[in-house]
């Protein structure tokens, strides 16, 4: 074979290792330059469907995700009884995540659950990539890598929703799609062949499940310390909260006499999109977790979250009539007094966070992490 033959072969196989790519990364490229427009869309499908846009959503993701596994079971046409136990064990598990996530205490919106068709197709196309590039057995690798890219672009994804406007990026979201990216894998375990090196992962693959496992971490990391820490300041001694706005805006929200009549017209209507909205929902995390954390007798969280209703969003409260009962309040008030401690709560609503943690960590973690890659 001359030079110019061997040259022909290299390019050839060149190709061919890079053809397989293409489609995921493509189909990932348009998730993301897609994800300022869903609101759009989804405001479209509401505008002739009206209450029930939410339904017909959801009817639709079931239908698809049915249909889809239905033609599978019948193409593959299996014949040993192991196998229709297996379709039903990924069916149930499909069903499980998909109602977990739409629980109202996850709260977690309707069109968030179509990742769960998006990141499973994606899941797939990485899992094809990745096998075709690999010259070993089938391994735990193969199932691992997806995995991890699907993680890191679940993240990216949640990270542009925060950054443009008429979307909100949150930690909840972030589970859907890793959990739509990782059934997929879960499907196809279950459907593979198990060798004797099924859990033998080569030298090779090490690096690059290990640089998938530190992108993700810086990944998440920023997204922990940007979208989900937000702005932060202390609002007395003894809470912490994170909210959209700084504590200037919101002293300058409060202190606007037309926010309540805003706030009033935005939720009889809830058609027009201004910054009031992050305030709303904002509202509408502490008011929820305040009202909760009383029902199940934990005083303590529920007096800090009214705390921050009355100190930072009264404009809600007048709005919505959401004020504390005065009896509500006084056994609170005397709870709090007794216990004379810290106290920080986790994350409620939108970008809303009761935190110790300094957020200036995660900017440590990334660098060190960034640093280790470099390395491997």
């Amino acid at each position: 074979m001359n030079t110019r033959q061997t040259s022909d072969v290299s390019i050839v196989a060149f190709w061919k290792s890079i053809n397989v790519w293409i489609i995921p990364v493509f189909a990932s490229i348009l998730l993301f330059i897609s994800t300022p427009y869903v609101g759009e869309i989804q405001k479209i499908i509401a505008h002739y469907t009206g209450k029930h846009s939410d339904k017909i959503i959801f009817s639709f993701i079931l239908i698809f995700i049915i249909s889809f596994m239905g033609f599978a079971f019948w193409k593959l046409r299996w014949k040993s009884p192991d196998k229709y136990l297996k379709f039903f064990v990924i069916v149930i598990l499909y069903f499980i995540a998909i109602r977990y996530f739409q629980n109202p205490n996850k709260r977690v919106r309707v069109i968030e659950v179509i990742h769960f068709i998006e990141y499973g197709v994606l899941s797939f196309l990485f899992y094809k990539a990745f096998k075709s590039n690999q010259k070993s057995e089938l391994s735990l690798a193969n199932f691992l890598f997806p995995v991890i890219i699907m993680s890191i672009i679940g993240v990216l994804d949640e990270s542009i929703q925060w950054i443009v406007e008429k979307r909100t990026g949150e930690i909840r979201d972030v589970m859907v799609n890793i959990v739509a990216g990782l059934l997929p894998q879960i499907l196809l375990v279950l459907f593979s062949p198990f060798t004797k090196n099924w859990f033998y992962i080569s030298k090779k693959q090490i690096p690059i499940l290990l640089r998938g496992l530190i992108g993700f971490t810086v990944v998440i990391s920023i997204f922990f310390a940007f979208a989900h820490l937000g702005f932060k300041f202390k609002l007395d001694n003894t809470v912490e909260m994170v909210s959209h706005f700084t504590q200037d805006q919101l002293r300058e929200i409060n202190r606007n006499p037309l926010i309540t009549e805003k706030i009033i017209k935005y939720m009889n209507s809830k058609n027009a999109w201004n910054p009031e909205n992050y305030y709303v929902s904002e509202a509408k995390g502490h008011e929820g977790a305040r009202n909760k954390s009383y029902d199940i007798g934990r005083l303590d969280f529920a007096y800090r979250e009214n705390e921050i209703l009355e100190t930072c969003y009264e404009p809600y409260l007048n709005a919505s009539k959401a004020w504390w009962e005065p009896e509500k309040k006084e056994a609170a008030f005397q709870l709090i007094n007794n216990l004379q401690v810290k106290l920080y709560r986790s994350p409620v609503g939108r970008q809303i966070l009761f935190t110790g943690i300094d957020p200036r960590i995660y900017w440590i973690v990334v660098v060190f992490l960034v640093f280790a890659i470099t390395k491997l």
